[in-house]
């Protein structure tokens, strides 16, 4: 041993020359990033790393990227129980810490740049200890789990599930923070596959400026676990622990979905619109790039998404998480809460997050659509399974919160009902709660939420299902419901849309019979689709509540003008003629009112002038159409006869 070497305070002091805990102060004062070689060699004694590696941790995460040998020394070395609790421990201080918080490492970075007299103990002094930057929290995640990746199968006990549940409910917070970062994920998807004793190409590579890749034949092996037995577990034992790893995840597939940013309007996976564009490629507007192409193309964050889910949808597979046991997960009703407990001891114990299996199961459909994958996917009906999980998911806090939630969630359960077989079954009467109330909280997506692209899908999605009720008046009674007590403009204005459709559908009928091929219809919802418009006026002259109805006007408006003008409708009545000319002579008596607004608005110079005018002057073009529609109806000299088209 040179001279230099003799006097490095780290293999001076090494015991027996000092006892453990001495040791451990003195690799405290004069850890930094040039003694790191000459610790990784000190730490191949097994024995030492044994008594000292738990410890050692919480030093060396500040020294990260350099210090990643010595902690993979600790994980392969050091007592693997004792180990774990200490990197369970540092990754509920990551999950728990926001992220204007104090970093993790900060307390230990200033225990490390301690005084130039408490450097000096040992000799500390001489190595000009310099202040360490915090390295960043994914950083530090990645560490930890890697070491959680060799410390977990290291553990030989009879119920190694203790260790994992305990390590999985730390990482899942931790996670949580930075799951927008790809690294961290690409890190967690490596972590189950090792547990999962899988074994799949990697993602592919992607520049980090703090990665250090090991080579796999360049670490030497663990050492056994020094309190373990020959690691025999049951077949009870295994199943939790599989279904410890299948919930894990469904939670780290959720988190990581939740967290996908909005790029280029992008919402979550857009797989609602790419199967529509796969479905339907002349709905497609020429000139405008299509969400496939946006993902499609081979570069780019987007396309990452793509390969990412790729990924969990695999490991999902090797779990033995089928669509069809994912299927099940979302329509069995939720179990009772059992009385709380440590940890679970039986895998029905272990929750699931539904979200998650949404994910995972909606994944696996877009795959066989798009990619043309092998998928076994299940037959559904819809009521009440797929009504059960839009009830599941959506509007949780209350029906009129639906819209609020995740895009990417959004997305996903309007794209289920476009990927599973859906039967459709006449409900049973028990069900026709359930029908109205899946359409109200699917409406409301298409109402409140706030990416067009699956406002519009949300419609669509609405329509099908109501269409698909076998009964009229049925279907009639939630379309009286949404005119009468919707409190959202656009969702009234679907409704006049599906009121028009169903009139439209029932013209074309060779009986020309049925709830929507009488005028008696008209007649009946004309107090809902006719408001007086005064009403939305105040004295204030404020016209914002009558032109936040201008959709639902326009709506209106189009439904009357197709009656009025077709030959082959029967609806038409006098008092759907009396109702419209008196509604049209309001709504231009209140157009008028906003004329003079945007005259003085004009004259004093306001920049929202340009904007009022566009809107008043499409309203009023439609007004005028339906005029000159009303002025061709010939007048009856019994009006009791009414028009006959």
């Amino acid at each position: 041993m040179s001279q230099c070497q003799s006097e490095n305070p780290l293999i001076k002091a090494l015991p027996p020359e000092t006892d453990y805990l001495s040791y451990l102060t003195i690799v405290e004062y004069n850890i930094n990033e040039a003694q790191l070689p000459t610790l990784h060699r000190i730490l191949q004694d097994t024995t030492l790393t044994t008594n000292i590696g738990w410890d050692l941790v919480h030093l060396l995460l500040p020294l990260l990227p350099h210090s990643k040998l010595c902690l993979q020394d600790v994980a392969r070395l050091g007592n693997p129980r004792e180990v774990v609790l200490k990197v369970t421990e540092l990754l509920e201080k990551l999950g728990s810490r926001d992220e204007e918080d104090e970093d993790l490492c900060s307390d230990d970075s200033e225990d490390v740049e301690d005084t130039e007299e408490a450097k000096s103990i040992d000799g500390g002094a001489q190595n000009g200890t310099t202040r360490i930057k915090t390295p960043s929290r994914e950083v530090q995640f990645c560490a930890l789990l890697d070491m959680l990746q060799t410390l977990l199968p290291r553990i030989k006990t009879k119920f190694p599930s203790r260790f994992l549940s305990t390590s999985l409910q730390a990482l899942l917070p931790a996670y949580a923070k930075i799951a927008a970062e790809e690294q961290a994920t690409e890190a967690v998807i490596v972590f189950i596959k090792a547990l999962a004793g899988t074994s799949r190409p990697k993602l592919p590579p992607r520049a980090s400026s703090t990665s250090m890749p090991i080579r796999k034949d360049e670490i030497p092996q663990s050492a056994p676990d020094p309190e373990g037995n020959d690691g025999s577990v049951g077949l009870e034992e295994e199943t939790l622990q599989k279904r410890l790893l299948q919930a894990f995840l469904t939670f780290v597939f959720e988190a990581y979905m939740t967290a996908l940013p909005l790029v280029e309007d992008v919402p979550g996976m857009a797989w609602c619109s790419r199967i529509q564009e796969y479905r339907q490629p002349d709905s497609i507007i020429p000139g405008r790039r299509t969400f496939t192409e946006l993902f499609d193309s081979g570069q780019g964050y987007l396309h990452n998404r793509d390969a990412i889910v790729g990924q969990f949808t695999a490991l999902s597979r090797d779990l033995s998480f089928t669509p069809p046991a994912l299927l099940t997960t979302l329509i069995t009703p939720p179990s009772p809460p059992s009385t709380p407990t440590d940890l679970p001891s039986t895998a029905s114990e272990v929750p699931l997050s539904l979200p998650g299996a949404l994910y995972l199961l909606t994944a696996s459909g877009v795959a066989s659509i798009l990619f043309d994958a092998p998928c076994n996917l299940p037959s559904i009906r819809l009521f009440p399974h797929y009504a059960f999980i839009v009830a599941q998911l959506v509007g949780i806090s209350s029906p009129a919160s639906a819209g609020t939630e995740p895009l990417a969630l959004i997305d996903a359960i309007l794209a289920l009902h476009s990927c599973l077989n859906i039967s459709k079954e006449d409900p049973k009467s028990d069900s026709e709660n359930s029908f109205k109330e899946t359409l109200q909280r699917l409406s409301l997506l298409s109402a409140n939420t706030p990416n067009a692209s699956l406002r519009y899908r949300a419609h669509l999605v609405t329509k099908s299902i109501l269409y698909s009720h076998p009964s009229e008046n049925v279907r009639m009674a939630y379309i009286k419901d949404t005119l009468q007590n919707c409190p959202y403009e656009n969702l009234k204005a679907s409704a006049v849309a599906w009121l028009k459709d169903e009139i439209i559908a029932a013209g074309r009928t060779e009986t020309g019979k049925g709830v929507f091929a009488t005028p008696a219809t008209l007649t009946t919802l004309a107090p809902y689709l006719f408001p007086n418009p005064h009403s939305l006026t105040t004295s204030n002259n404020d016209f914002t509540p009558f032109l936040a109805h201008q959709s639902f006007f326009l709506a209106v408006l189009n439904l009357v003008y197709l009656i009025l003008s077709s030959q082959t409708l029967n609806v038409s009545s006098w008092d759907l003629i009396r109702c419209t000319e008196t509604w049209t002579g309001q709504l231009k008596d209140v157009a008028n009112g906003i004329r003079e607004v945007i005259k003085v608005g004009r004259e004093e110079g306001e920049d929202a002038i340009e904007g009022l005018e566009m809107d008043l002057t499409l309203l009023e073009g439609n007004i005028d159409i339906v005029e000159e529609a009303l002025k061709e109806i010939p007048v009856a000299d019994n009006e009791q006869e009414g028009p006959s088209g």
